[in-house]
């Protein structure tokens, strides 16, 4: 065949990158038995399987294998075309999607990074997508964002049933390190826990701690391990976003664990205190994350910016 029709190209690339149809034919917004349909017809017009299937299970055939970067430099190439005819034909001026989790609404170097890139690339839009971060992962793999901001551990391959955790994100990502900050809690001015720089772990015995849902397991396992060894009861609330969480301590006046920047940073007028536990010293990472194949203008634009806004010093950006 001399000609591939680039539609039934991507539905293999978005297939294979999840291996479920039902994943993929969520991403590109059809049904599975559309989905299914156009596979069939790209492997007939191929003269080759490209999946072999069973009802629990899909794996890549050698030949689909073989052909996968192909597709998925074609698939792009595509994309990027598209984009820019129907940029010259609307003589639209460039734009960059950044998805950014809800929650990150008032964290200082998500603002900072924003009106320094509006700053110094006037001429370039911002869209911000929000929503949830697996979602937007999701949606950075698939193309339909450019760049994310992604908060907590950079894990190799994502367990078996933990692809919904809100706090772990692929290594395989670039990424330029805007923030990092020790765990700990905010713990009420008029009790004891906060007199002293650091927590003792026997100082928690039998005291009740408002607890947040351990969305990255790499940084809260070691925190709720101390808890549970030191007898600490720990207080779940209905509502699981943070804000309404530390809301409920603040009026209950009890500690609260704190992931801050994501949570409110506790003042000197504040009467919540910022403690540290002795002992527990992981940390939350705040990124810049996109594609390691990214390729577009602006998002290398945008992470020149965030080198420059972030709040911690740089051993050097993956970008």
């Amino acid at each position: 065949m001399s000609r591939v029709d680039p539609k039934l190209l991507k539905s293999f690339v978005v297939l294979a990158r999840h291996m479920s149809f039902t994943l993929a034919a969520h991403d590109l917004g059809m049904s599975q038995p559309t989905l299914s349909l156009q596979i069939r017809k790209l492997e007939t017009a191929l003269g080759f399987a490209l999946f072999l299937r069973t009802t629990r299970h899909i794996a890549l055939t050698p030949q689909g294998a073989e052909l996968l970067p192909h597709a998925r430099r074609l698939t792009d190439e595509s994309e990027r075309l598209d984009r820019r005819i129907r940029a010259i034909a609307q003589g639209e001026r460039p734009r960059i999607r950044l998805g950014i989790p809800a929650y990150m609404l008032d964290v200082p170097v998500r603002n900072r990074l924003i009106e320094r890139f509006a700053q110094a690339h006037p001429k370039t839009a911002i869209i911000l997508v929000n929503d949830w971060q697996p979602r937007l992962l999701r949606a950075l793999a698939s193309g339909k964002i450019d760049a994310a901001l992604v908060a907590g551990a950079a894990v190799d391959e994502t367990p078996p049933g933990q692809r919904s955790y809100e706090g772990l994100f692929p290594s395989s990502l670039r990424t330029v390190l805007l923030d990092r900050q020790r765990i700990g809690l905010l713990v009420p001015r008029e009790l004891p826990l906060c007199r002293t720089e650091e927590i003792a772990p026997r100082d928690l015995a039998g005291q009740a701690v408002v607890a947040l849902p351990n969305t990255c397991p790499p940084v809260f396992d070691p925190l709720y391990a101390l808890f549970d060894a030191c007898g600490v009861r720990q207080i779940h609330h209905a509502e699981v976003n943070s804000f309404a969480i530390q809301r409920y301590a603040r009026r209950s006046r009890l500690p609260v664990v704190s992931i801050s920047p994501f949570d409110d940073h506790a003042g000197p007028d504040d009467d919540l205190v910022r403690c540290f536990i002795r002992g527990i010293e992981q940390t939350l990472d705040l990124c810049l994350a996109a594609p390691p194949d990214s390729t577009r203008p602006e998002v290398a634009a945008l992470f020149e910016v965030a080198l420059a806004a972030a709040a911690v010093p740089q051993s050097g950006a993956s970008m």
